[in-house]
């Protein structure tokens, strides 16, 4: 409902506010700019590859982070 959603998307807004810079310049690049994999590299100044294995961590630490406060409420 709509109560979950807004309780799972401010979760989401603290664990995003609270990764580092370059994370967030990456998650903004790749979904808000909707940038490509090889632009975010480009832009980033990193291989392909550094730039997946980055943003498939940050993914999985957003989803925990969002996780565990989601569950303490």
């Amino acid at each position: 409902d709509t109560a979950d959603w807004a309780e799972r998307q401010h979760a989401l807004d603290e664990c995003v506010a609270a990764l580092p810079e370059r994370s967030r310049r990456m998650l903004t690049l790749r979904y808000e700019s909707r940038a490509s994999m090889d632009d975010v590299a480009r832009a980033m100044g990193q291989s392909f590859e550094a730039v997946t294995k980055t943003l498939f961590r940050v993914r999985r630490a957003l989803l925990e982070c969002v996780e565990r406060k989601l569950s303490r409420s």
